[in-house]
């Protein structure tokens, strides 16, 4: 009589956290144009031409700009053909959001057997980095570093998916508890981040932003950054699914009063919706 084989079962949140605490956990390379870009746009004596020529040794980054450009968010009466006038018409911080974001999702958020739970996350990153901006522009904050924290604050979630993905792929293991798996992500992202904000040299801030936005009392520094973090994920979170997160709960989040934010500053935050969402929406069909 044929023997059959039980394939080797092991517990999914066990094998995670032996991965985080080994250091085994794969993280995506950022590409270097992209990081170049991103410094350059930070660089208030930017050469147009000089960043125009570096976009171009990624004609995929490339492409995407130029789409992006011509989107109907974006276009004017006449079509841009070259670098060079997407960067004069959207602006040299514009363009180094783009590249953040293209270069970002191309190489983190991607994960086989999880696509739907990939694009809500991908997408909740992306509103969380607009409204972010619209929240440091109210307190006259960094615009700039609150859009990277925002975007960069849930980046341990894609890592997550694609490590359980290669567990899945491995011959013979099967991970329990699958249905456990979005509370896991939810456990175990914040530390997930800060590996990831570590190996790829991001600033301090956006590593306190990852590791503390769900426990913004226990961080030493950067109290408003991550606080500023946090009000944009819920945010977005009610941009995503407004059924589930009311204006009346969102008004009575506490972290509005620590943010010195005012009623009427609250209601032009909740009027920015339209247009969050729509940045958000050009970014994805790019």
């Amino acid at each position: 009589m044929e023997t059959l084989l039980q394939p080797n079962v092991v517990p999914l949140r066990e094998m995670l956290e032996s991965r985080l605490d080994d250091g085994e956990i794969k993280l995506p390379v950022l590409p270097v144009v992209a990081t170049q870009v991103i410094a350059m746009a930070n660089n208030d004596d930017i050469d147009l031409s000089d960043l125009s020529q570096l976009i171009h040794k990624d004609q995929a980054l490339a492409g995407h700009v130029l789409r992006i450009a011509n989107s109907v968010l974006f276009a004017g009466n006449t079509a841009i053909v070259s670098l060079q006038q997407a960067i004069a018409r959207l602006g040299v911080n514009m363009i180094g959001e783009m590249a953040t974001v293209i270069s970002i999702q191309g190489q983190v958020f991607k994960a086989k057997g999880f696509g739907k739970e990939i694009d809500q996350v991908w997408k909740h990153a992306l509103l969380s980095g607009f409204y972010g901006k619209e929240i440091a522009r109210a307190m006259r904050k960094n615009v700039e570093a609150q859009f990277l924290c925002g975007l960069l604050h849930t980046i341990g979630k894609p890592i997550l998916f694609q490590t359980i993905s290669d567990i899945q792929e491995e011959k013979g293991l099967i991970p329990q508890n699958e249905a456990n798996i979005p509370q896991l992500i939810d456990l175990l992202h914040p530390r997930t981040g800060q590996l990831a904000c570590e190996k790829w040299k991001l600033p301090r801030q956006v590593q306190a932003c990852c590791s503390f936005y769900l426990n913004r009392d226990k961080t030493s520094e950067f109290q408003d950054s991550v606080a500023m973090t946090y009000l944009g994920s819920r945010l977005a979170e009610w941009c995503l699914d407004g059924s589930e997160l009311s204006v009346d709960t969102l008004r009575q989040e506490p972290v509005f009063t620590e943010l010195n934010f005012y009623p009427d500053e609250v209601d032009a935050l909740l009027e920015k919706r339209e247009t969050v969402l729509n940045l958000m929406e050009t970014m994805v069909q790019a």
